[in-house]
């Protein structure tokens, strides 16, 4: 699979994740519930997925050179296997 093909599944799927996690956030905050959303859950829940999706943008970018290298390759590979562990914990281990 081109470095290309895996980074634009990896942007598509990380960037679902930053759009759902505004969303979710919007209305916890529209709840006016004390103490939520906290500083901790605001980097979990929109930070990470916004800098790997932006990670993934930039090796998207990389990647249509001549030849692209294997360091583009290991990092789209580590983000895609990295979404199960990220999804474990964002959905409280259900």
């Amino acid at each position: 699979m081109r470095p290309s093909v895996l980074s634009a599944v990896n942007v598509g799927l990380w960037s679902l994740l930053f759009c759902e996690s505004c969303s979710l956030l919007a209305r916890v905050n529209d709840r006016h519930v004390a103490g939520y959303p906290t500083h901790g859950q605001l980097i979990y829940y929109m930070g990470v997925p916004l800098v790997v999706a932006l990670t993934n943008i930039a090796t998207f970018i990389i990647s249509f050179r001549p030849r692209p290298s294997a360091a583009i390759l290991a990092v789209n590979l580590l983000c895609l296997f990295s979404i199960a562990p990220f999804l474990l914990s964002y959905s409280g281990g259900v």
